[in-house]
């Protein structure tokens, strides 16, 4: 997998990241049952995330990106609040390439490209350990009546129909996951997305996007799957008896 199969836009250029915040990469990492020494891809914008998870998790990071400059700055970072034999940085190509790293207990994706979501669960399933997780961050149409023209325009920059939010978790299950968790952004957070591009932004899909304050259908989901092994058996339902 290369960045040219990449998708051409994750967020509306100059967006803020969707998922980006301290508490989301908390969330993350309580379904993903990450602990101590485990190890973690972080594909994409991923320097806050990665320190977060090496000072509060003790886990072992790896970061890429797309763009070899973006991390520049993350291991000096890491090494000045003492987590720097925790973490480290490698290109894209190193990270999903033929000799990538192998056993990783938790993988997740995000940044301003994303990869078609079904090719990456397939790829990316064997960079996983027995159990391991993948987070994946998509947009996805939601409510009821999404409008024509708000899924026209997405459609037309991510070069894809948009899924559902289930039909995310069922692309990680068609991918040999047991989806896990699926959680959308509320219409507040999709506008707070829209404010570091500034009332100057022009772009039409950013410009719509913030007059209809994130409701005209479109959001991101953050989908997350354990790798499922062949003939395992589907999980026990709880009784809510």
């Amino acid at each position: 997998m290369s960045p040219d199969e990449s998708l051409p836009y994750a967020l509306l250029p100059g967006a803020r990241q969707a998922f980006a915040s301290e508490d989301a990469t908390r969330r993350f990492a309580k379904v993903a049952q990450l602990v101590p020494g485990a190890r973690v891809l972080l594909v994409g914008d991923a320097a806050a995330a990665a320190l977060l998870l090496a000072l509060e998790y003790d886990c072992q990071v790896t970061a890429a990106h797309e763009d070899p400059q973006a991390l520049s700055g993350l291991h000096a970072a890491a090494e000045a609040h003492g987590v720097g034999a925790r973490v480290e940085t490698v290109s894209l190509e190193e990270a999903l390439g033929e000799g990538a790293p192998r056993e990783l207990q938790a993988v997740l994706v995000r940044g301003a490209r994303v990869y078609a979501p079904r090719e990456t669960a397939q790829h990316l399933r064997g960079l996983l350990a027995t159990d391991g997780r993948l987070g994946l961050i998509a947009p996805v149409q939601v409510g009821r009546t999404p409008e024509a023209a708000e899924l026209s325009r997405w459609e037309s920059l991510q070069g894809a129909p948009l899924p559902s939010p289930l039909a995310l978790l069922a692309v990680l299950r068609d991918a040999g996951y047991e989806p896990e968790a699926v959680e959308t952004l509320s219409p507040a957070e999709l506008v707070e997305l829209t404010e570091a591009a500034g009332e100057e932004a022009s772009h039409e899909a950013l410009a719509a996007w913030r007059e209809r304050a994130g409701s005209g259908g479109v959001s991101y989901a953050l989908a997350v799957g354990r790798r499922r092994e062949p003939g395992e058996r589907p999980p026990v339902p709880h009784d809510r008896g």
